[in-house]
Formats: structure tokens, C-alpha cells, sequence
């Protein structure tokens, strides 16, 4: 582990710690006290994956039997906390304080408090921003959630009226990907759950290329036709700057018998390199093997960019 990287563990670890601490203090009967939001760290990147190290509910809280008083209270604290700091979405010590505190909460209680943070009378906005502190809050609910049951997380988080929010399932893939899959492709579903099933699946195909191509594609052919073509259209963005999974993909595009789908990814994918390297491109679209009329086209698509 270099420095940099162990700086990082060391400091995630002794915020759970203080978070642990403070939900502690909570179960005395004493309400968390809000505070002024924790410093920017801009140091940080936001890709940073979460998940890989996750906090327990065993490894340093036990979940924690409350009046409902009291719950109410640490739920309004939180949300109070995070509506005051200025970015809660790359804050890393304050969102794991927040997960450790998350963590002496029920499965029950956090699936409660998720359909608590957006009123059911406002109205859905798919483009929410991801920095909004309802949007950064429900998802490190839901973080927690699909550590205790990541089936009931998953298939809740498809309802969310705010647009897609898969993160319990993306966890579960990064965790257990065997276990993720085994149960996607089960048939261990409630009636009225179709739809979310489906997004779900393609979430699956659309991330299991990025790791194993040949596997996607055959999972690909057990979608229904518009989820095809939505993971088809994903491809064609996320692999264009993996060079022999942009190749494969490639290919398969070209076999495929919806020639203006076809036609649409191939275009995506080139124009995805292009923004790249258009030389990159080029040299794709020369190497493709595609008839000469389709290259002209591609040809003069990068002339215009």
C-alpha cells in the first residue's frame, strides 16, 4: 500500500471511529448535536470507491434499539447535518461518520427513513443534482441498507422518483459479484417488480463487459430488445477507450440486424474516442471492416467534430 493510499484508509477508519462514538453517546439519551459542517476536503477525489471497505453493521457498531423519539431525533440530526455542509458528496471523514451512525439503524429503520427524505408531494425531477444533500444522504442510506439485505435495497432503490439509484446493487457487484448475479438471473422476484428487475439487469450487462465482454454478450441476448439497445448504447460510451473491448464490440455491432442501431453505437463509439484522440478514431474506423460508404460517413462525422 503506497502512502498516499494508507494516509487515506487511516483517516476513513478514525472518522467511523468518532461516528461510532457519537451514536454511542446518542443511546445515552442524549440527541446528536449539530454542528458547522466539516472542512472541504477538495484533496479528495470523488471517484473514490466506497464500497470496496464499507462499514460493518458487526465490525464497529451494534444496531441499536431506540424510542421512536429518539430515532426521530437522530434522523432529523442528519438530515440537519448534511443540509449544512457545503459538500457532503466529497466530505470523506463526514460521510464516514455518517455511515457508522447509519449503521445502528435496522434494515427496517433505513428503508423508513429512505422514504422520508424526498416528500411523496413533490414532484420527480430525473435530472436532480447528484450534489443535492438528499440525493448524497438517501444514497449513503442505501449503502447501509444493502449491506444488511442488498435484495431489499435493490429492489427499493428502483422506485426512487428521482431517476436511477442502483447504488446498493453496484456494491453488491463490487463485493460479491457471483452472489449479485446468481440472484439477477433468479426468478425469486414479487409480481409487480418487473420493471425494476429489468433496469437492474441491464445495470448487470452493462458492467459485466467492462470485465468479461464475451459473458455480457451472451447475457445481452436475454434482454428484451430496448434493453439491448440501451446496453448496447452504454457500450458504446464506457468501452470506447478500452481498445480490444471497443474492437469486440465493434464486431458484434456489425452482425447484429438492426443495421440504424447499429449504425447509431457505431457512431457513438467513434465519436467517444474522437473526444479522446480523433487520430484514435480514424484509425478505428479504417480498421473496422466496415463497407466503404459506412467509413465515408464515419470520415466525414470526424471531419465535422
Amino acid at each position: 500500500m503506497n502512502k498516499p493510499t494508507a494516509a487515506i484508509s487511516i483517516s476513513c477508519i478514525l472518522a467511523a471511529l468518532a461516528g461510532y462514538l457519537l451514536a454511542r453517546q446518542t443511546e445515552s439519551g442524549m440527541n446528536l448535536t449539530t454542528h458547522s459542517a466539516p472542512p472541504h476536503r477538495s484533496s479528495v477525489s470523488n471517484s473514490r470507491d466506497e464500497s470496496r471497505n464499507p462499514v460493518s453493521p458487526s465490525s464497529l457498531t451494534k444496531i441499536k434499539t431506540r424510542t421512536p423519539g429518539q430515532l426521530a431525533s437522530l434522523k432529523q440530526d442528519l438530515r440537519t447535518r448534511f443540509k449544512n455542509n457545503p459538500s457532503p458528496s466529497r466530505d470523506w471523514a463526514f460521510r464516514g461518520e455518517t455511515s457508522a451512525i447509519l449503521a445502528t439503524m435496522s434494515a427496517e429503520e433505513l428503508a423508513a427513513f429512505a422514504d422520508e427524505i424526498f416528500p411523496a408531494t413533490e414532484k420527480p425531477n430525473p435530472w436532480q443534482p447528484p450534489n443535492d444533500w438528499r440525493v448524497v444522504l438517501k444514497e449513503a442510506i442505501y449503502r447501509q441498507w444493502g449491506l444488511m439485505d442488498p435484495a431489499a435495497a435493490c429492489l427499493h432503490s428502483e422506485e426512487l422518483r428521482w431517476g436511477k439509484n442502483n447504488a446498493p446493487f453496484n456494491d453488491w457487484l463490487k463485493r460479491d459479484p457471483e452472489a449479485a448475479q446468481v440472484w439477477i438471473n433468479g426468478n425469486q422476484f414479487p409480481p409487480d417488480s418487473g420493471s425494476k428487475v429489468a433496469a437492474l439487469k441491464r445495470n448487470f450487462v452493462t458492467h459485466q463487459a467492462e470485465s468479461d465482454f464475451e459473458s455480457a454478450s451472451r447475457s445481452l441476448a436475454d434482454l428484451d430488445p430496448d434493453s439491448q439497445a440501451n446496453v448496447l448504447f452504454s457500450w458504446s460510451e464506457n468501452l470506447a477507450l478500452n481498445p480490444e473491448n471497443r474492437m469486440k464490440l465493434l464486431r458484434l455491432l456489425m452482425t447484429r440486424e438492426n443495421d440504424n442501431l447499429s449504425r447509431s453505437c457505431i457512431q457513438s463509439l467513434v465519436r467517444a474516442i474522437a473526444g479522446k484522440s480523433t487520430s484514435e478514431a480514424a484509425e478505428l474506423v479504417e480498421n473496422s471492416g466496415l463497407p466503404e460508404d459506412r467509413k465515408a460517413e464515419l470520415r466525414q462525422s470526424l471531419r465535422e467534430k
